[in-house]
C-alpha cells in the first residue's frame, strides 16, 4: 500500500503539471482523430508536385496552370526547381499554402527509375508545417500513366501549437494523365510513427484512396474514396484503433468521416 500510495501521489503531482491541452492530448479519443485527419491531408496535398518532370517547370507557358500559383524558379545545372508560395493573391492556392517546396531530380546511373527529392522552407498548409525529405521514386512510366514509390523518413509534421508528430512511410501511388494534367491519383501502403502525446501509432491503408485531378486542380485534397485504419499504442490499456473512411461529393467537398475506437463518430472536410 506504501508503494501504491507513492505511485497515486506521484501521478497526481504529475498531473498537476499538465496543461489542458496535454490532458486532452493523452486522454482525447478525438484529438487522435484530427491528428490522423491533419497527417493524412499534409502528405496528400503537395505531393502532386514532384509527379511533373524536370522539363515541364523549365516551360514558362506551364506556370499558369500550376495549382498554388508559386513563383518557379530554376537550376539546370542541379536540375532543381523551387517552387514559392504565398507571394501575391491566388485563388487556387487552397489550402493556403506558404514557404518553399524545393524539388530535385536525380537520375539513376544504374537503371530507368527517375527519383525526385522534396525538401521543405518554411513550408505550411492550413498552418501546418512540414519538415524533412521525401523521396518521390517513379518506377514506371508511359505517355499516360506513371507508378511512383514515396517514402518519408523521420518526417515532422508541426502543428499551430508548435507540437509535432513524426511519420515513416511508404507509399505506392498509380497516376493516370491527360497530356500534362494528373486525371487521377491512386494510393496504397502504410506509415508508422509518434504521434502529438508521444504514442507510437501505425497506419494501413485497407481500401486504396483515389484522389481526382479535377479536385487537386480545384485545391481539393481529400480522396474521394479509400480506407485508412490507425493503430494507436497504450501502456496500460489495450491499444485503441481508428479508422478513415473517404467520401465523394460531386463538387469535390469530400469527406472523412472517422469511427473512433471508443464508439463516437467525427466527420471533417478540407
Amino acid at each position: 500500500m506504501k508503494y501504491l500510495g507513492s505511485s497515486l501521489i506521484g501521478f497526481l503531482l504529475f498531473s498537476s503539471c499538465l496543461s489542458d491541452e496535454e490532458r486532452r492530448l493523452q486522454t482525447d479519443q478525438s484529438f487522435e482523430g484530427e491528428e490522423m485527419f491533419n497527417i493524412s491531408f499534409s502528405l496528400e496535398e503537395h505531393v502532386f508536385y514532384a509527379f511533373k518532370p524536370f522539363d515541364f517547370y523549365k516551360d514558362s507557358t506551364n506556370y499558369t496552370t500550376i495549382s498554388g500559383c508559386p513563383l518557379v524558379t530554376f537550376n539546370e545545372e542541379r536540375k532543381e526547381v523551387n517552387l514559392i508560395f504565398g507571394e501575391g493573391d491566388c485563388i487556387t492556392n487552397q489550402p493556403e499554402r506558404k514557404g518553399k517546396l524545393i524539388l530535385t531530380y536525380i537520375d539513376s546511373l544504374f537503371n530507368q527509375e527517375k527519383l525526385v527529392r522534396i525538401g521543405y522552407e518554411e513550408y505550411s498548409a492550413r498552418g501546418i508545417q512540414l519538415e524533412g525529405h521525401r523521396f518521390i521514386n517513379q518506377i514506371d512510366s508511359s505517355f499516360a500513366h506513371g507508378t511512383f514509390r514515396d517514402e518519408l523518413i523521420n518526417f515532422i509534421i508541426r502543428d499551430d501549437n508548435n507540437s509535432t508528430s513524426k511519420v515513416n512511410a511508404v507509399f505506392n501511388r498509380e497516376v493516370i494523365f491527360s497530356t500534362d494534367s494528373i486525371q487521377n491519383i491512386t494510393t496504397t501502403g502504410s506509415s508508422s510513427g509518434r504521434n502529438l502525446a508521444g504514442r507510437s501509432f501505425g497506419m494501413e491503408i485497407t481500401q486504396p484512396k483515389h484522389l481526382d485531378g479535377a479536385c487537386i486542380r480545384n485545391g481539393s485534397f481529400v480522396p474521394k474514396a479509400g480506407q485508412e485504419i490507425w493503430t494507436f499504442e497504450r501502456t496500460v490499456e489495450p491499444d485503441v484503433v481508428h479508422i478513415i473512411h473517404y467520401e465523394e461529393d460531386p463538387d469535390c467537398n469530400n469527406s472523412a468521416t472517422i469511427q473512433l475506437d471508443d464508439g463516437r463518430e467525427m466527420v471533417l472536410t478540407q
